[in-house]
């Protein structure tokens, strides 16, 4: 643990953990709270795979300039949205709005609420410095 983990109540610290065991659930499921975990990897591909090793995907974030870095991430990425630049909390009402695997039901939005039986997926393409 880099930071955090003090709890006072109901009130947790901010908690920033390296070295998580994929076993653990906080690598495992969702975290509703202040919670990060850091881990190394090698390659973009090792590090896609790990964020794919989850049952959830509403959104993923990936900061980059490099557009085809992005675009490749975009297509590796197991998750309802990925956003490029910016954090995962994407949401605007006529873009697909929801997530694969375990991470909600169909797709929210005006146009999309009648399509909620397809596998959508965006792309948010951030300012590329």
């Amino acid at each position: 643990m880099l930071s955090g983990g003090d709890a006072d109540r109901q009130l947790v610290k901010p908690t920033v953990l390296t070295g998580a065991s994929h076993d653990l659930h906080v690598w495992r499921d969702e975290i509703f709270g202040p919670v990060t975990l850091i881990e190394r990897y090698e390659s973009l591909d090792q590090a896609l795979a790990l964020a794919n090793d989850t049952r959830f995907g509403l959104q993923a974030s990936l900061f980059t300039s490099n557009i085809e870095r992005a675009l490749h991430a975009f297509r590796r990425l197991e998750y309802g949205a990925v956003v490029i630049n910016d954090p995962p909390s994407f949401r605007v009402d006529n873009f697909p709005y929801g997530g694969t695997k375990a991470s909600g039901f169909g797709r929210e939005g005006v146009r999309y609420t009648a399509l909620e039986y397809c596998e959508h997926k965006a792309l948010i393409l951030g300012p590329m410095t």
